[in-house]
């Protein structure tokens, strides 16, 4: 048992930074499977395989099929880079797989989610610009 915590943990440290920024890379996209709920300050995602869910202390990974999650993780480090530590996952729940990890953590997956991100923040920065300048005129 300790032996899939320590591979657990392994895995989240690969998978958790990725799932975080899948969820950004959604906020900014205004991806229509993205969530946020005011009431419990939770940001959700719902892809086709998994849902991603963040309330700013925990990130879950859901399986879609089973609804059991493959990964919980908590933010030791909320006010610097993110250290996510595995959470113990409920009775029954295989965790992240090696398919998890190697399709989340692949390098070219992770760049390219990286990638997008980077371009939609210069969108957002572009958008926010023109907005400004519009006001500016009409006033």
């Amino acid at each position: 048992m300790a032996e899939n915590i320590a591979l657990q943990q392994q895995r989240t440290d690969k998978v958790a930074p990725v799932v975080i920024g899948l969820l950004e890379l959604k906020r900014l996209t205004k991806d229509p499977g993205f969530k946020y709920d005011q009431n419990s300050n939770t940001f959700s995602y719902q892809g086709q395989e998994n849902t991603i869910i963040y309330d700013g202390k925990k990130l879950q990974l859901i399986d879609n099929k089973s609804n059991q999650p493959k990964m919980i993780a908590e933010n030791q480090n909320p006010t610097g880079n993110p250290q996510w530590s595995a959470i113990n996952l409920p009775v029954n729940c295989s965790g992240l797989s090696q398919q998890d990890e190697n399709k989340f953590a692949n390098p070219e997956f992770v760049h390219k989610v990286k990638q997008a991100i980077k371009e939609a923040r210069q969108q957002t920065q572009q958008n926010s610009s023109t907005n400004q300048k519009t006001k500016a005129i009409s006033r």
